[in-house]
Parts: C-alpha cells; structure tokens; sequence
C-alpha cells in the first residue's frame, strides 16, 4: 500500500511541476512582444513540458482497465462548454459573434488531441502496440509536409504530441524512472547540457522555436521541407533526452506540488481562459504595466483554481460517502 501511494505522489509532483510551467510559459509568451529576450526561457520551457504532459496522460490511459473510448463523450462536452465560454468577452466587445468548433481557442486544443488520443489507447491495449507507436512517428514526420494541416481541429498539434502518448503507453516508464533515479549523475548535467544547447541555437537562422508547439508546417518553419523535417526529428530526440533525465529529479514523497498535481486540466482550463479573456493586448503597455497585470491575473487565477479544486474535492466526497452509505 505504500508503494501505491507513493507512484501516485510522484506522478502528482510530476503534474504539479508542468502545469506550473505551463502557466510560466503561457505568461512568458504573453510578455515577449516587450521583452525579447525571454524567448530563451519560453524555448526552455516548451522544448518539454507538452511532451511531458502528454507521457504522464499516456501512462495512466495504459495502466487503467477502463475502456478509453468511454471518456471521450465527457472531454467533447468540456471542449464544447469552453469553445462557448470564449464567446463572452466578444460579446461584449463586438457586433457580431462567431464560434468555430473547428478552431481550438486558446488551450482548447489539448482537449481535442485527448479525445484523439483516447482512441489511439484503445488500440494500443493490441498486441499490435509498437507497430502503431512507430506510425504515430512515421505519421508524425510525415503530417509536417503537408501544408493543409495546421489549427483546425487541433490535427497538427494532435500528430506531433501523438508519439509522446504512445510511447508511454508501449514502454515501461516504472522502469524508465527508477533508471532516471539511479543515474542522476547523468540527468542532472545531461538536462542542463541540453538546455544550455537549446539557449545557443534559438537565434540560428536555421533554426525556429516554434517547433515544439507542433502546429506549423516544414515551410512555415524554415522554408525548407528538407531543413523542417531535420528540425522536428532533432526536437523530439531533444525532448525525449529531457523527459527521462527530468524524470529522476521528481521526489516521490507529498510535497506541495501534489496538490497543485491532482487538479492539472482545471488549472490548465482556468488559467487560459483567464489570460485569454482578462489581459489586453501587451502593445501599448510598458513592462512594468504588464508585470502589474500579470501579478494581478496570478493572484485571481490561483484564488478561482483553489475555490474550484476545493469545491471539486468537496462534492467529490459527498457523493463518495453517498454511495457507501448505499
């Protein structure tokens, strides 16, 4: 029983970890119109954090008995609910208003990629399973030459993370972790090694950090299909090399980053639609203007994420001591 809990605080603090990261870079983004050189810290971020989340999401779906397919009716619903709840602000601000299902807002895209991602997991519980693992690469390489691919539907971003999910359903991440653990002699250089490469080829022209969000097309990356195709290869050896050495640094005891970890997707829902909705555009604005706005936003998106995670867990357990006393 100890064991048990203690995979699940590892995989809490893990969560907590990224989804703090996503918000970092969700607010470095925001700010680098006016300051450029936080592009660095926005590359750091992105060149992992995604493919992390996606691996952690992939190795629950493989370890539940559950049929994934199951839940795919419910993350529809959310998408659904949250496309809506971005029409308010044009609302107000606007003549006419218009909702695209086919267009992801801002965040929403990662709720598409886990309906696809739900169907994938059904057929990787196959023994077919590294057969279509090496397809979501071939189809992954292979979705950046075609132009037509992009936002809509979330299909770009859905091929590039696709891997991530699969593998970590295919390989034994357990084992992969306690590797991790055994030999942080190597992760720890070998994660700043790579970060530090990472800070010296963001400003090479052959070069382009939008890579790891997975939504551009070889020529909108670099012009060339030749030179795009090498640049999205060399990003997923980078991220795969900074997931497993990230991987022996994550503590397996409760910390505070446990609570943080067991409320990722409200985090991530609430935090987007907030950036999205309540901060102006930062053109106009000086630096000191935006960070005032930034600390402000951080204060009210914390507060509505601890009021709704509270709520969460105390209806949760209502309905658990409901049914117990049944």
């Amino acid at each position: 029983m100890t064991e048990k809990k203690e995979r699940i605080y590892y995989w809490d603090n893990l969560k907590g970890l990224l989804i703090l990261l996503v918000v970092l870079g969700h607010y470095v983004e925001y700010a680098m119109p006016l300051k450029p050189s936080l592009s660095c810290v926005w590359t750091a971020i992105y060149s992992f954090h995604m493919p992390a989340f996606v691996l952690v999401s992939g190795y629950f779906l493989g370890k539940s008995k559950r049929n994934p397919v199951e839940r795919i009716p419910k993350v529809l619903g959310l998408y659904v609910l949250m496309q809506v709840l971005y029409m308010i602000r044009p609302l107000f601000c606007e003549n006419e208003v218009k909702m695209h299902l086919a267009s992801p807002e801002y965040g929403c895209w990662f709720l598409l990629f886990l309906t696809y991602g739900y169907v994938l997991a059904y057929f990787l519980k196959t023994e077919k399973k590294r057969w279509i693992f090496a397809g979501t690469i071939v189809a992954a390489l292979l979705a950046g030459f075609d132009t037509s691919i992009g936002k809509e539907w979330g299909i770009g971003q859905s091929f590039y993370f696709m891997p991530y999910l699969a593998g970590s359903i295919c390989f034994d991440m357990d084992r992969v972790i306690e590797w991790s653990k055994r030999h942080l002699w190597i992760g720890i250089p070998g994660f700043l090694l790579l970060q530090t490469g990472i800070f010296f080829i963001q400003n090479a022209v052959w070069f382009n950090r939008r890579l790891f969000r997975g939504i551009e097309n070889y020529e909108e990356l670099s012009g060339s299909f030749v030179t795009g195709a090498a640049c999205r290869a060399g990003g997923y050896v980078i991220a795969v090399l900074l997931m497993i050495f990230l991987l022996g640094f994550i503590p397996k005891k409760k910390t505070f980053l446990s609570a943080v970890g067991r409320h990722t997707l409200i985090i991530y829902l609430i935090h987007t639609f907030m950036i999205k909705n309540l901060l102006p555009e930062p053109e106009g604005f000086t630096v000191l203007e935006c960070a005032a706005r930034l600390g402000i936003l951080t204060i009210l998106i914390a507060a509505a994420c601890v009021i709704f995670c509270l709520m969460a867990d105390y209806f949760g357990k209502t309905a658990y001591d409901r049914r117990m006393r049944k």
